[in-house]
């Protein structure tokens, strides 16, 4: 396979990848916003907030800017 078609493929399995730890991320913090007062401060609302506090939004910017990214097409195809 070539270069750019691994590139496309490997964008579309980031962007898939993160598209669903966003939606888990989402499910995290409904979690964590309904946890009971009594576990307000325990280890299990300190773990939801490290991952609710993941910006993985960011991380699925940078793959979309791979994505849309003009590739080189080499030996004087470009």
């Amino acid at each position: 396979m070539s270069r750019p078609k691994r590139w496309v493929a490997a964008c579309s399995k980031a962007m898939d990848g993160l598209q669903e730890l966003i939606e888990l991320q989402e499910e995290y913090q409904e979690w964590r916003d309904n946890l009971p007062e009594q576990l307000e401060s325990s280890a299990v609302a300190e773990k939801l907030d490290t991952i609710v506090d993941m910006d993985l939004q960011s991380a699925l910017d940078v793959v979309e800017e791979a994505d849309g990214a003009d590739l080189p097409l080499g030996f004087g195809r470009d």
